[in-house]
């Protein structure tokens, strides 16, 4: 069932723009205290929230219509950022009730996706670069997914990826633990979407799109590609990890 509030929305933007979705419902548990009033996303980084990093990103890649889904701490995100007009954007919110997973929250967001394609960006990742070649890369291979990936030291928790010298994905497998031969390309919380992915996902119910959806996809013989993130990958799951961006994390130029 859709749980939906739209905060005050920002004036109509032209049809046919790439729109993204920011997955933002999470309460980041393995953070600690750290999360557990706030939103992952709206952890501070270099003096502001995370999600802020991400918005301006998207804005300069003239990305101005975004959907944020929202559960825990459901207030904090839209005080904060209103319907996006201060910011150059147009944000709409969606309120679960019950966590959907990252799939379900597609499944919800689609009335506000229409057309394809568009970009799924997860809220506890920070986006620091321009996506718009991703998304070109994505649509010249007319591929149902374009994954963002990125090598990492230690990829157990993670959504591993395994993909060909074409960039063609062969597997995908969600935290598969100590399986080195699987190597250390991971899900790096950014993809791109075609419209045919709605059909993929059950109507109802939780859908995880790493642990469900993506897997399914590979078995039906959709095409997904990887797509390398031209910058390391900020981890932020643990308050150590949370600890170490603070020092070192900057955004380009």
């Amino acid at each position: 069932m859709r749980d939906r509030t739209a905060v005050v929305r920002a004036p109509e933007a032209r049809a046919g723009r790439l729109k993204a979705l920011i997955l933002a419902a999470g309460k980041g548990t393995r953070l600690g205290d750290l999360g557990s009033d706030t939103p992952k996303p709206m952890l501070p980084l270099a003096g502001r929230p995370l999600l802020e990093w991400t918005l301006e990103s998207l804005r300069r890649a003239e990305i101005r219509e975004v959907v944020i889904n929202l559960h825990h701490a459901p207030r904090v995100i839209p005080d904060h950022f209103g319907d996006g007009s201060a910011f150059g954007l147009r944000i709409d919110y969606l309120v679960e009730s019950e966590i959907l997973g990252t799939a379900g929250a597609v499944r919800n967001a689609r009335p506000l996706l229409d057309g394809a394609p568009f970009l799924v960006v997860y809220g506890d990742t920070v986006l620091d670069w321009d996506p718009r070649p991703m998304v070109a890369d994505h649509v010249a291979a007319s591929a149902a997914a374009t994954i963002v990936v990125a090598e990492v030291a230690d990829p157990s928790l993670l959504g591993v990826v395994l993909f060909d010298a074409q960039r063609r994905i062969t597997t995908f497998v969600e935290k598969p633990g100590h399986r080195p031969e699987l190597g250390r390309w991971v899900n790096a919380g950014l993809c791109v979407l075609d419209r045919r992915v709605f059909d993929r996902i059950p109507e109802t119910g939780f859908s995880d799109l790493g642990a469900s959806i993506f897997p399914a996809m590979l078995e039906r013989g959709d095409l997904l590609r990887a797509y390398p993130r031209p910058r390391p990958l900020t981890v932020l799951d643990t308050p150590e990890q949370y600890a170490a961006a603070q020092r070192t994390w900057s955004l380009p130029a």
